[in-house]
């Protein structure tokens, strides 16, 4: 069909440590001059990291949360 493909995908580490990464995954068809599919552009980029702080910081911002309901619960 042509269009680009985009998703995540954790797995766990071939080095059996257990460690898993995340990594954002993306398809792009080639065409040759009738259109026809000739291979595959393949991007995968770690985002291991970035979904880490993505998670510290909802953990912190539910904690402020839970922390202010609690302040005006007091008050």
């Amino acid at each position: 069909s042509g269009e680009v493909v985009n998703y995540e995908r954790t797995s766990r580490s071939l080095d059996g440590s257990g460690s898993e990464a995340t990594f954002s995954v993306t398809f792009v068809p080639e065409f040759d001059s009738q259109n026809q599919v000739t291979g595959f552009i393949f991007v995968a980029t770690d985002i291991t990291k970035h979904k880490e702080i993505e998670y510290e910081l909802k953990n912190a911002r539910d904690a402020a949360e839970v922390a202010n309901r609690t302040k005006s619960a007091f008050l």
